[in-house]
């Protein structure tokens, strides 16, 4: 679990240090650090399995990822480049799957439908 984490880490690290687009003060790395933290937080608080602890904190590594390429659209960019990272990384296809639902969940209007996807919407907000 730790190895997955650090590896999206470290993906996300660059990737927003080194691509967010200058207009973009809020979504940046700082954010996702911040959104990080809170599903932390809320797992310390919660029952989840270690599965979904996974699911979670992936999902918030993830989650504005899309703002590097699509500011209009940026959940389901993230989604996208989500399920294309940890696909590479080799990452089981159930928790890919998961972790992109948990990351569309974001979008605004978008009723969460599970404790996962109310988590990290939570957290996204805090």
């Amino acid at each position: 679990m730790i190895e997955w984490i650090k590896k999206t880490d470290d993906y996300v690290s660059q990737l927003l240090k080194n691509e967010t687009l200058l207009d973009f003060t809020y979504h940046n790395h700082l954010h996702t650090q911040r959104v990080v933290k809170s599903a932390k937080e809320i797992i310390s608080q919660a029952n989840f399995n270690a599965e979904e602890k996974l699911i979670l904190i992936l999902a918030a590594l993830l989650h504005d990822i899309g703002y590097t390429r699509d500011k209009e659209n940026h959940e389901e960019a993230s989604a996208i480049m989500a399920i294309d990272f940890l696909s590479k990384e080799g990452l089981d296809q159930k928790i890919i799957n998961q972790v992109v639902q948990t990351i569309l969940a974001t979008k605004m209007g978008v009723p969460p439908t599970n404790e996962l996807e109310k988590a990290l919407c939570d957290a996204d907000s805090s």
